[in-house]
């Protein structure tokens, strides 16, 4: 699922309007809680079709987050998705792809675990979405996996190489 496609039901995860008049800052001033927020973004992430839109969804609300802090304030108490940018929410998605997915260049024992993992897909923002990819590991780099795409993260763990053999190392960047 793209960026395009997900952006385009944002309307259907989220309420054009939030109320955050019940919001207060915590941790000396510095933290900002509302518990109306907590429960639109739960409320979205029960409506998530897909791993890329919980990243979607992850994203708005630290968007929606920053907004509310700043709002809160200034003593306004409604934020408004219309407010936040298309670019806005596309950069702050494309930040959270690349902090939740596990770094993929790395070293391997052969060409094809090598190609594998040095995929990138031009159609999928996520590794999990795309039909092409079909390995990942931890970030830890001590646990392989063959993907098993049906919508979620879900995998096979693996110790040996599918395509020569190989026992597979641990550490972040070998295969």
């Amino acid at each position: 699922m793209n960026f395009e496609t997900i952006y385009s039901r944002k309307n259907q995860l989220f309420p054009e309007q939030l109320d955050i008049r019940d919001g207060s800052f915590v941790q000396d001033s510095t933290g900002f809680l509302s518990q109306n927020l907590v429960d639109i973004w739960n409320a979205a992430e029960e409506k998530s079709e897909s791993s890329a839109e919980g990243y979607f969804i992850w994203a708005m609300y630290c968007l929606l987050h920053r907004q509310a802090k700043k709002a809160f304030r200034k003593g306004d108490f409604t934020l408004k998705i219309s407010d936040l940018t298309k670019e806005d929410i596309r950069k702050e998605y494309e930040k959270v792809l690349k902090k939740a997915e596990p770094k993929r260049r790395i070293k391997s024992c052969c060409r094809m675990m090598a190609s594998q993992f040095n995929k990138k897909c031009e159609i999928h923002d996520s590794i999990y979405d795309c039909p092409d990819v079909i390995l990942d590991r931890n970030e830890q780099g001590s646990q392989f996996r063959i993907l098993i795409h049906d919508g979620g993260t879900s995998g096979i763990s693996i110790k040996f190489c599918p395509w020569c053999g190989k026992k597979t190392k641990t550490g972040a960047n070998n295969v």
